[in-house]
């Protein structure tokens, strides 16, 4: 699901179904960054440490990765020194602001850090973007409403705060002015919360649910993404899209243009030129360290 690029371009996968992490080094060697490969909770040496299909994974400044640990309802670190702790998450799926250790999630995704080094979760089935702040605390940052769990119904509506709505938020990231961007999946948008916390869509048009979305390029907020569970945001300010049921790679361009960066839109595996490329439902994107400097 999640990937992530270290300051020297190193790739790190979320390979949720394995129940681990996996690293793809410089030189093209596979091996397990943490995690056993079996699916259970135990915090510990990262070669000893278990996760329950993790799903999306970041890096700070300093080296440590943070996880969001899917069927755990958890918030994961992984030190550089290669100790896994819980920082956040009771593992009971439910919604409650509070103190790190009783605070709960509902299937947390997404998962960004801002300059300062407080943590964005897109909890996805809470329909919200959760905070966890620098001194332990875990807030609601944006979104609301009283539907919460699985399969759920949200809803969508800009606005500030607690007052904005969205529909299963997967992935999220962040710009260098701390603005986050978030990939609403059942509401086929991708999103932005300025560090006001005012939410307003950047791309995508239609109904909501799981059922609709389609695939239209142009204009931004005529264009059409179907199940868009991923998105990052470069430096530059151009953001990737993983399109899911598109079977797209899409881009957001600056001057507010969406167009198809990869894929043909048939499912399935083939290489080759951009959109001749086959893709089965592309989910997370980073750009390359080099590239995104």
């Amino acid at each position: 699901f999640g990937i992530c690029i270290d300051t020297i371009g190193n790739l790190y996968l979320a390979d949720a179904y394995n129940n681990c992490i996996r690293k793809i080094s410089t030189d093209g060697e596979v091996s397990t960054y943490a995690g056993t490969g079996t699916a259970g909770y135990l915090d510990g040496p990262a070669n000893e440490a278990t996760f329950n299909q993790p799903i999306n994974l970041c890096f700070d400044d300093d080296g440590n990765m943070y996880v969001s640990d899917f069927l755990n309802q958890r918030i994961r670190k992984i030190s550089s020194d290669m100790i896994v702790t819980t920082i956040a998450g009771t593992g009971v799926a439910g919604l409650h602001n509070g103190p790190v250790n009783e605070a709960r999630f509902n299937y947390p995704r997404g998962i960004c850090l801002d300059d300062t080094g407080n943590i964005y979760i897109g909890d996805s089935w809470n329909h919200r973007i959760r905070k966890i702040s620098t001194d332990g605390f875990v807030t609601t940052w944006a979104g609301g409403g009283t539907t919460i769990g699985v399969q759920s119904v949200g809803a969508f509506l800009d606005g500030s705060d607690t007052s904005a709505r969205f529909y299963t938020p997967c992935e999220v990231s962040v710009d260098q002015d701390n603005n986050i961007f978030v990939a609403d999946a059942y509401n086929h948008r991708i999103r932005k919360i300025d560090p006001s916390r005012m939410v307003t869509t950047v791309a995508g048009s239609g109904d909501s649910g799981p059922t609709a979305g389609g695939f239209q390029n142009g204009p931004a907020l005529e264009a059409m993404f179907k199940v868009p569970t991923a998105c990052h945001v470069t430096t530059s300010g151009v953001i990737f899209v993983g399109d899911g049921e598109n079977q797209r790679v899409r881009k957001i361009a600056t001057d507010g243009m969406v167009t198809t960066f990869a894929g043909s839109g048939y499912a399935g595996f083939e290489d080759g030129p951009d959109t001749l490329a086959i893709f089965n439902f592309p989910r997370g994107c980073v750009m390359d360290y080099m590239m995104n400097r």
